[in-house]
């Protein structure tokens, strides 16, 4: 699982958030550390990217028991039990590129069946409506109320998203929401390198 977020607007800023996503990939190929991958990316991109810019990144490795993840400055995805409790994975960490040795710490987040992990990018936090920001507050009540309507990734991240967009009468190429549910035990990993299949429904949302 990732998410991530480049600083800035723009087809140069589309083409640095393709790279950072490639990089990501590769790296995780052969390393099974969240934090390494984050690592060895970070010294890559900070050979690359422009002074002003820096990229954001949440990534995590699925097993039998939940997720292994690292955060590299991204806003911290949520969790939502299948009771409906709701809390927020471990913050910290500097963005890609800033530093070509980070040091990122590995988090481990134990997922039981049906609980699901709801990540976003800044748009959504930073959505407007006559001035007023969305907010973390406003954005987990609608996380809990949308929960309480749908369990499905897909359903779920389209219901979140069509939410904030018509709070805000408009939203923003930038803003975007993953969600992520545990089925079962078994993690499979499919052709394009996403780990998903009987153990886990990952669903992705933007405009």
């Amino acid at each position: 699982m990732v998410i991530g977020d480049v600083v800035g607007k723009g087809v140069e800023t589309a083409a640095l958030s393709a790279m950072a996503r490639f990089f990501i990939e590769a790296a995780s190929w052969d390393r099974d550390d969240p934090a390494a991958v984050l690592g060895h990316v970070s010294a890559m991109l900070a050979q690359r990217l422009p002074s002003e810019r820096f990229v954001t990144a949440f990534f995590g490795l699925l097993d039998r028991r939940g997720l292994r993840y690292a955060n590299a400055g991204h806003l911290a995805p949520l969790v939502v039990r299948s009771d409906g409790e709701l809390s927020e994975t471990a913050t910290g960490g500097l963005p890609l590129g800033i530093d070509p040795e980070p040091g990122y710490a590995v988090h481990r987040l134990d997922l039981g069946p049906d609980d699901l992990l709801v990540g976003y990018t800044d748009g959504i936090l930073e959505a407007r409506r006559d001035g007023e920001l969305l907010g973390g507050d406003r954005l987990r009540r609608m996380v809990g109320e949308a929960c309480a309507t749908t369990r499905e990734p897909e359903t779920l991240a389209e219901l979140l998203h069509d939410g904030v967009r018509a709070w805000a009468r408009g939203l923003s190429d930038d803003a975007a929401i993953l969600a992520l549910r545990r089925r079962g035990l078994t993690v499979v990993e499919d052709a394009g390198g996403a780990q998903a299949g009987t153990g886990v429904t990952p669903a992705a949302s933007s405009p």
